[in-house]
């Protein structure tokens, strides 16, 4: 019915007659479908058109005169395609969406009998139906070569969507072969991990030094508890961070007493335990 509109049978009532405004919300709805079907780029040039026959005519004129080019094109695209990192799936309509469009650039020959008793359809499918299928076949991405060898050793050769089933079925198989494998390989890196992470700990507690209550030690050289002779002072000279530590002692006197005073009896005692020794 819709075609109606852009093959010019059904043309525009008078503007005040009954049909008019029936004839003109039918019209709009035509040509909103012919503008969605434009690409974007050059819709713009076709938005003041009064109706979708002028926009069909329009477009007809701009575009329909010389197929060649375009059958060319085609042509050429559907010798180059392959599936690349395309799905199964997503191959088989791109290079369906190709063939339709050389059917409408160049279609074949079809029957005019009616109920088609002549076979004619039926002869043209079976033509066309090995070649879509060795067009499908060479565009196979190269890992399905098993299966295409074994599709091509089969007598008669099977129709495309028989084909197609056959390997999307292993297509599918593949993808939950690869999902187990990746599930695998993340398992086995978090178990290394975790490893890795008990490894190091492990070697950090081996490395930390035992505690030694620095009370217990006293050096032989000066006497003094809570070093020994590898860290004396007298023999080794005072660091730079004892002599700032001894600095703020200084500086905040009353808040170091008690320290203080610890180790001043500290030294007290060392030193009366060596004056009675002599």
């Amino acid at each position: 019915m819709k075609l109606a509109f852009i093959d010019g049978s059904f043309p525009q009532p008078p503007t005040g007659s009954a049909l008019f405004e029936q004839w003109r919300r039918a019209d709009l709805m035509v040509t909103s479908w012919l503008w969605n079907s434009i690409s974007k780029q050059i819709v713009e040039a076709f938005m003041y058109l009064s109706s979708s026959l002028e926009l069909w005519l329009e477009i007809e004129m701009r575009y329909g005169q010389s197929s060649g080019p375009m059958i060319y094109q085609i042509q050429r695209e559907i010798s180059s395609i392959s599936q690349g990192d395309m799905t199964l799936t997503s191959y088989l309509t791109k290079i369906k969406k190709l063939w339709n469009e050389l059917f409408c650039l160049a279609p074949s020959p079809k029957c005019t009998c009616g109920g088609c008793v002549c076979g004619i359809n039926k002869a043209i499918g079976e033509m066309y139906s090995p070649i879509q299928l060795m067009q499908f076949l060479m565009g196979l991405h190269e890992s399905f070569n098993k299966e295409k060898s074994q599709l091509l050793m089969m007598d008669p050769l099977p129709d495309l969507e028989k084909e197609f089933s056959m390997i999307f079925v292993v297509e599918q198989q593949r993808n939950v072969q690869d999902q187990f494998a990746d599930n695998a390989n993340n398992l086995a890196y978090l178990v290394t991990m975790r490893d890795t992470r008990k490894e190091g700990m492990k070697k950090q507690v081996q490395k930390r030094k035992p505690y030694v209550d620095k009370r217990s030690l006293v050096c032989p050289h000066c006497h003094k508890i809570g070093h020994l002779r590898d860290t004396c002072f007298q023999i080794h000279g005072t660091p730079e961070w004892f002599k700032l530590l001894n600095d703020k002692k200084r500086q905040h006197g009353g808040q170091y007493n008690f320290s203080g005073n610890l180790e001043a009896k500290a030294v007290n005692k060392v030193e009366n335990a060596a004056s009675s020794s002599e």
